[in-house]
């Protein structure tokens, strides 16, 4: 007994070893990811000014309404989102790790980690978003504004500068945006707010990202034309740095929002971090609303209104009615 779990105990040092050695040549591939995890402060900023419960009589105020769109499960989530069961989870990390190791000896210049695309999971989850966009657009006026069908009222859809991001938008948003000829925007403000290197992008400035080798092996949609010909990257300015953080990327996007009245409802496809930080700082501070401390479910749906204000010429100031938060599809998580 004693031999048996000998061997056992060398066979789980050998795997740490070997594992240790594909991290060790990992971030050597990937010096730029590993470079931004040790210095990021992505999450770290000074807090503003407590949102107030209501806005000052006399303000000056605009108003934007916003659809949030959490992309869909990604190969990050499912190696170290789903179960921190060992066993189960060391499963998980060793396949990822393989399959890794896979991508970068073809020279696919492809990563399981780095930007890391949608899962299968995840393209399931964006194909039944578009499911039920196609079943609802006849009777929900919130859908038809998301696919460009209403007659009332003009919306842009914008993604983040990840891959999951864009693939879940282009999926989910297939019959719009392929029927209207119409471009989406990356805009990389929308970039996610963490130090990992799943949030870092390997699109460069002002240009489209490339589909991932499982957006490529999906029949349902063609994502190699859907990322040529349907992407507007003239407001992807490249990979978030160790300069700027996640609020100064909130409060940039705001300003694009408020520059131009001809985009109507903004649809933003993007991620749960900062989804969660904007409404955890532009709801009234006393608001225990939900969105501040649950994440949107994968492909989950969220509309909303943004309202800037500034009080005799004062510094613009945002903020939330929690009476304009609404669950549209998926809602939060529990």
């Amino acid at each position: 007994m004693f031999e048996i779990i000998n061997q056992l105990l060398r066979l789980l040092l050998g795997a740490c070893v070997i594992y240790l050695l594909f991290v060790c040549c990992w971030l050597w591939l990937h010096i730029e990811a590993f470079g931004y995890a040790l210095n990021s402060k992505d999450k770290k900023w000074k807090q503003g000014v407590k949102t107030p419960d209501t806005i000052p009589a006399g303000a000056s105020v605009r108003e934007r309404d916003l659809v949030f769109i959490r992309h869909g499960e990604s190969t990050w989530n499912d190696t170290f989102n789903r179960t921190k069961n060992p066993p189960f989870f060391a499963k998980r990390l060793v396949y990822a790790a393989l399959y890794e190791i896979m991508l970068i000896v073809s020279g696919s210049k492809d990563s399981w980690f780095l930007d890391s695309p949608l899962s299968e999971l995840g393209l399931s989850q964006a194909e039944a978003l578009r499911t039920f966009m196609d079943n609802n657009k006849d009777h929900d006026e919130s859908v038809r504004v998301i696919l460009g069908k209403s007659s009332q009222t003009k919306s842009t859809v914008v993604f983040s500068n990840l891959r999951r991001a864009v693939s879940t938008g282009m999926l989910g948003l297939w019959d719009r945006l392929q029927a209207a000829g119409e471009k989406a925007i990356i805009h990389s403000d929308l970039q996610e707010i963490s130090r990992n290197p799943d949030t870092m992008s390997v699109s460069e400035p002002f240009q489209a990202t490339t589909p991932s080798w499982l957006d490529k092996a999906y029949k349902k949609v063609d994502f190699a034309s859907g990322f040529e010909n349907i992407i507007d990257a003239s407001y992807n300015y490249g990979n978030k740095t160790v300069a700027n953080n996640g609020q100064t990327r909130i409060l940039s996007f705001f300003q694009w929002l408020f520059e131009s009245d001809d985009r109507g409802t903004v649809i933003c496809v993007g991620h749960s971090l900062w989804f969660r930080q904007v409404f955890q700082a532009f709801l009234p501070d006393s608001s225990k609303h939900l969105s501040k401390t649950k994440k949107i479910v994968n492909c989950g749906v969220i509309g909303l209104t943004l309202t800037e204000y500034s009080v005799d010429g004062g510094p613009v100031q945002y903020m939330i009615d929690p009476e304009s938060v609404k669950v549209i599809y998926g809602g939060f998580q529990k």
